[in-house]
């Protein structure tokens, strides 16, 4: 990991910020998605940088996506790069990119609950996770399973899901009760492993039957 986090200091600045706002996007980005970002922080355009980092060999293009869809050649360094940024900057740039993505779906939106979970988690915006984290949830339960309605309830990182990250914050617990009823009411499973988290915060949820 020190080489690579010296490979990306010896990167010219331009570079370095470019890259900086990629790596909030994911290992794989959409171009016009990170012009849209970079513009909005007041960036030049983003061509030269792209072609540059790509004759780098730090991003390549995915095969059947006409050049539109970047990843990066290394997960490690698009870590180093996330991990680099302060909190306050990732919270802005997560805020951003899922304002955008939201405004760009509407009336289709249930095609990226998890990448909007992810961002307005990320972004810290409790209302937001927890709306589209139950209609993730719901989905799950509807097209697959409870393991994956519970799956799709934590973070891809294995640690707090966003029941846990966000349960405390003001009328979250609230309306997880009561706009999840449903959920918690018909799947047993989804109440033993996600109920107990709510339990403790919600006086009055029952986490030994399938009631609130």
């Amino acid at each position: 990991q020190q080489a690579v986090e010296k490979r990306v200091e010896r990167l010219p600045e331009e570079l370095r910020d470019t890259l900086s706002v990629a790596s909030v996007l994911g290992k794989t980005f959409d171009a016009r998605d990170l012009e849209t970002l970079v513009d909005a922080e007041g960036s030049r355009d983003l061509d030269d940088d792209l072609d540059k980092l790509l004759r780098d060999g730090i991003l390549e293009e995915e095969r059947e996506s006409r050049g539109d869809r970047l990843p990066f050649t290394s997960g490690i360094v698009r870590d180093v790069l996330y991990a680099a940024l302060s909190r306050r900057k990732r919270r802005s740039l997560h805020r951003k990119y899922a304002e955008l993505i939201e405004k760009r779906s509407a009336g289709r939106l249930e095609r990226i609950y998890p990448e909007l979970v992810h961002h307005f988690s990320q972004a810290d915006i409790p209302d937001k996770t927890v709306e589209y984290g139950l209609k993730l949830a719901q989905k799950s339960l509807d097209t697959f399973s409870p393991e994956e309605a519970i799956r799709v309830s934590r973070h891809e990182d294995g640690a707090d899901g966003w029941v846990i990250q966000h349960i405390q914050a003001p009328g979250v617990c609230e309306r997880l009760v009561a706009s999840g009823r449903e959920i918690f009411d018909s799947e047993p499973l989804f109440v033993s492993e996600i109920g107990p988290v709510i339990g403790a915060h919600a006086e009055g949820f029952n986490t030994g039957s399938t009631g609130v």
